[in-house]
């Protein structure tokens, strides 16, 4: 301690005898990294002033030590700007100080201004002498969170020279980018000095014909100069050239359809559907320079076509389509939609379709397909009626049209009445009209008519059975549709006989050896014509012979003869069983009964019946 303390005096004592001038140089950044220049320091015993206020960078972390608790005890720092206090107080008692044996420092972080001039108070015991004796030795003011080593104050070198510019001198932009001229110069503009370093932030624009024109193309000169901290001036001209290299566009489809049927030119198509555009003109023409449509119009089909637009500052730009002429109409039916199908003359449903008279506004008939989606009538054809049939009919250009045909099945055929046109009866045999209409038979192809539906229409014959002659006899048969069929037969009653007497039964007379069924009786009714030759349904209605067969007597046999369309007859038989050795009764056999000499004489079996 005794060491220290006659150090200390000697230190004092070298103090009272020395008196520190003033530094010219706090208005420059140090040539070194120490701030502190000792010769802008004050001595006053244990306290130490800035004379000048020393030059720091704006927003900048800055660490001022000096000797430790080895050698000061109990320092005091003030660091202040016109606006800003950094420190103030004790080192030990500030949190962004650190006092150790070694050294004491402080940290602090300096203003956003521009310029920024530091004033600094240093004191503590033995302060003064340390700084004086050892020249400001371990006083240093650096840039950093942390002490470096020590360096001593380096003497800035002085500027003559002018800054210089770096940068080009003309600038081109588009005329959409719309820069400010501040951020132009500030990424395009440097500005450097051989001491002072970068003095970008010093330019000043003297002169700008930009500013009111940046969105209108063209050439603009702007002015403008950086000066160091030793007024050294440089000038520079800057030429912002404003251009519009931005290609317009063509607006409109690529693909394009046009309907053949509105004979659109390539001039229509083209101002219908595209329109030039431009960023800075705002409109341009476009025009055609490849055109394979033209010579095609009227041709369904793809041809490319070119287009092409320029702006004012001879951006071209081309935009190749496509323009297709299509149909789009489909086809249509040209006749009637109403249709009579006749069955005279039937018809298969292609031929209905093949008869149809279809047109296209572009395919000729011959290249219309069609097809059945409804047929309700194919499988009716054969019966009168309505029938509905939907056909689909499509072109070429595989437009369709669906169509509703009507089909109206007529029976145009007339009823077909079969029969004798001539007819010969003897006059004894006359004919009833039942049995003159069962002579015929009728058909229609459609209707189901029978010999019941005929209608007499002339009948010169029934009002007249005795009579011989030749008899008009007319029947007439209409069926559902109106058609009519007139059937004319000639009836001839002949005299062939002399009168015979008429009962009103048949007798049959039978040897012991023979029988008589229903059939042995229909044979007999049909020969003598009170039958037509035709299938029947025989009942018995009465039968007193069966059983008998072969014990001799007269007995009564009762049929019922009914034909397959309904009709019916009934018939009474005398059956006379003979003895057996007696095979015929020549009395009942044969008759002689004279009539102008003429005998009827009948084989197996005589018929005797009355006159009806």
């Amino acid at each position: 301690m005794k060491t220290k303390i006659i150090f200390l005096s000697l230190i004092c004592l070298f103090i009272t005898a020395t008196n520190l001038s003033a530094s010219s140089f706090s208005a420059f950044y140090p040539g070194g990294k120490n701030y502190l220049e000792y010769d802008n320091f004050s001595i006053d015993f244990d306290t130490i002033t800035s004379n000048d206020r020393i030059k720091v960078k704006s927003n900048t972390v800055y660490t001022l030590s000096i000797p430790g608790d080895g050698s000061i005890e109990n320092p005091y720092f003030l660091v202040e700007s016109d606006s800003e206090v950094y420190i103030d107080g004790y080192v030990d008692s500030l949190s962004n100080c650190d006092f150790t044996l070694n050294y004491a420092n402080c940290t602090f972080t300096t203003s956003t201004d521009e310029d920024e001039y530091l004033f600094i108070v240093l004191e503590g015991m033995f302060l003064g002498g340390m700084f004086s004796y050892y020249d400001g030795q371990d006083f240093q003011l650096e840039e950093g969170p942390l002490r470096t080593e020590y360096e001593e104050y380096i003497v800035p070198l002085m500027d003559s020279e002018n800054p210089e510019f770096s940068g080009f001198a003309a600038f081109i932009m588009a005329y959409h980018d719309s820069y400010d001229i501040e951020d132009i110069i500030a990424d395009h503009i440097v500005v450097i000095d051989d001491i002072d370093g970068d003095i970008s932030d010093s330019i000043e624009i003297t002169s700008d014909d930009y500013t009111p024109n940046k969105n209108v193309v063209g050439e603009y000169l702007v002015e403008l100069q950086a000066s160091d901290q030793s007024g050294n001036t440089a000038y520079f001209s800057l030429t912002i050239i404003v251009k519009d290299e931005v290609l317009p566009s063509i607006l409109g489809p690529t693909d394009l359809n046009v309907n053949i049927d509105d004979g659109l030119t390539i001039e229509d198509i083209v101002s219908s559907n595209y329109t030039g555009a431009d960023g800075y003109e705002g409109s341009t023409v476009v025009t055609v320079s490849v055109d394979e449509y033209s010579l095609n119009e009227s041709i369904i089909g793809s041809y490319d076509v070119t287009l092409t637009t320029e702006d004012n500052s001879g951006n071209v730009v081309s935009k190749d389509i496509v323009i297709s002429i299509v149909d789009t109409d489909g086809p249509q039916l040209d006749s009637s939609d109403m249709i009579n199908v006749y069955m005279s003359d039937p018809k298969e449903i292609t031929d209905i379709i093949g008869e149809l008279s279809l047109i296209d506004n572009y395919d000729v008939a011959s290249d219309i397909v069609t097809s059945i989606l409804v047929d309700d009538y194919s499988s009716s054809s054969n019966l009168i009626g309505n029938y509905s049939i939907s056909v689909l009919i499509e072109d070429s250009s595989l437009n369709s049209t669906e169509i509703a045909l009507y089909i109206n099945v007529i029976d145009d055929v007339a009823p077909v009445i079969s029969g004798p046109t001539s007819y010969s009866i003897s006059y004894t045999t006359p004919l009833t009209l039942e049995q003159i209409i069962e002579l015929f038979t009728v058909n229609d192809n459609f209707d189901d008519l029978s010999v019941e539906d005929l209608t007499v229409i002339e009948n010169t014959y029934t009002t007249r059975l005795t009579d011989t002659g030749i008899f008009s006899f007319q029947v007439e048969v209409l069926d559902s549709s109106l058609n009519t069929t007139i059937h004319t037969m000639e009836i001839t009653v002949v005299d062939d006989q002399a009168p015979v007497i008429y009962i009103d039964d048949y007798i049959v007379t039978l040897s012991a050896n023979a029988s008589f069924n229903p059939e042995d009786a229909l044979s007999i009714l049909v020969n003598n014509h009170e039958l037509p030759n035709k299938l029947y349904t025989i009942a018995v209605l009465n039968d007193e012979y069966s059983g008998n067969e072969d014990n001799p007597g007269t007995y009564m046999y009762s049929l019922l003869f009914t034909d397959t369309e309904g009709t019916s007859l009934q018939k009474d038989f005398i059956v006379k069983v003979s003895e057996e050795k007696q095979l015929v009764d020549r009395n009942l056999i044969v008759r002689n009964v004279i009539v102008y000499g003429i005998t009827i004489t009948f084989f197996g079996f005589v018929v005797y019946k009355n006159k009806k």
